[in-house]
């Protein structure tokens, strides 16, 4: 827990003096992978209708699984469950949830799995997920640190959006101004 205490202070720091969304996201997939000793991880994005997730990040999976892909959360149990605020924790991925998650996991090795929400206030922006080759790997003290971990993303991806918005914004009004 000290190690994961402490992972959790480093990331704060980085996310700190981190301003940009995609420095912001590999950081955190890092970090968090290196914490809860799995892996891989991943930051999936919901778009603003609520309909669609796409991978935002991930770290130590095969790109095969999160290059491009999409997954439409109508036809996705799980995720639509993870979006609505329930955590997702499985050791021993069957054949129903590997359809759910894609062969690649299971190409990858990967047995157990973990999935929380990124929640701000009220409103869900995606998922945070762990991956791990050990069967039955996550314990209730890990999914708690996670969903903690999942509050502090979700804050860092929205401060680095809002600063890439007034980014934007700063270099339209130059360019106006020039003309």
């Amino acid at each position: 827990m000290n190690s994961q205490l402490s992972s959790l202070y480093t990331m704060t720091q980085s996310i700190l003096s981190t301003q940009h969304l995609k420095q912001v996201l590999d950081l955190v997939t890092s970090e968090l992978a290196e914490a809860m000793q799995v892996q891989g991880t991943s930051v999936k994005f919901l778009d603003p209708q609520g309909r669609e997730l796409r991978y935002g990040a991930s770290f130590g999976l095969p790109e095969r699984l999160t290059r491009e892909s999409v997954i439409e959360v109508d036809k996705s149990a799980f995720n639509r469950r993870i979006i609505e605020g329930e955590p997702f924790v499985t050791g021993r991925m069957n054949e129903r949830e590997m359809f759910q998650f894609g062969e690649d996991l299971s190409a990858a090795g990967i047995q157990s799995v973990l999935f929380v929400p990124l929640r701000i206030e009220d409103r869900v922006i995606g998922i945070l997920g762990a991956y791990c080759k050990k069967p039955d790997r996550f314990k209730e003290e890990e999914v708690e640190f996670f969903r903690l971990a999942a509050g502090l993303v979700a804050i860092a991806v929205e401060n680095a959006r809002a600063y890439e918005a007034v980014e934007n914004l700063n270099a339209e009004r130059s360019r106006f101004m020039l003309r």
